[in-house]
């Protein structure tokens, strides 16, 4: 179980460091990855999906970590999005 908490955790400073780097800041997190910006809906598009999605995810994780029920629901779900993420690219 000592296991499972240490990786939610890591897993809440990085999701919620990078969702709020992205919200904040959206214009040079995306250049750092390549995509240009032009228009006003696409900065809104970054900042939901690369910012307002990461910290609701670290949301979820971090109350996981104070509800033991909720651990093991967590580590499924990050197994199933980090899979998705593997075999779409």
């Amino acid at each position: 179980m000592l296991v499972a908490r240490v990786v939610l955790t890591i897993q809440v400073i990085i999701l919620f460091g990078l969702g709020l780097a992205y919200f904040v800041n959206p214009q040079p997190m995306a250049n750092v990855s390549g995509m240009l910006l032009m228009e006003a809906a696409a900065v809104t598009d970054v900042r939901a999906y690369y910012g307002g999605l990461q910290i609701g995810l670290a949301a979820f994780l971090g109350l996981a970590l104070t509800r033991l029920d909720l651990t093991r629901s967590a580590l499924t779900l990050m197994v199933l999005l980090y899979s998705a993420l593997a075999v779409a690219r």
